[in-house]
């Protein structure tokens, strides 16, 4: 039983923390000198949302507006506000960000 995922990094996903039971993690990252020089990698082609996120693919870590689908978990509700996901430029129509402090101004573009 289970699920599989895979994506790119930059794309938006996240996890819920569990609260029993136990979760088996298989992370692959790879590592290019080369490609992390390229503009493919300073220069994302980011494309814009096209509406809000599925709730199983929000991020308390990394969404600017996780708070708006979900509520913080206990104990981490200093991660509000610190999102960078999704950029300013390409955020869905309507995007409201649960808090307007604490996200550095370069994690928004």
């Amino acid at each position: 039983k289970g699920r599989f995922f895979f994506h790119l990094g930059r794309k938006r996903h996240g996890a819920d923390d569990i609260t029993s039971g136990e979760r088996l993690n298989l992370i692959l990252w790879n590592h290019s000198s080369t490609y992390r020089q390229s503009s493919g990698y300073n220069e994302p082609d980011y494309e814009q949302e096209d509406g809000p996120p599925d709730q199983v693919c929000v991020s308390y870590t990394h969404d600017r507006d996780y708070g708006v689908f979900k509520d913080y978990p206990k104990g981490k509700e200093q991660f509000r506000g610190k999102g960078w996901c999704p950029p300013k430029d390409f955020q869905y129509e309507g995007f409201k960000p649960d808090s307007d402090k604490g996200a550095r101004s370069d994690q928004l573009y």
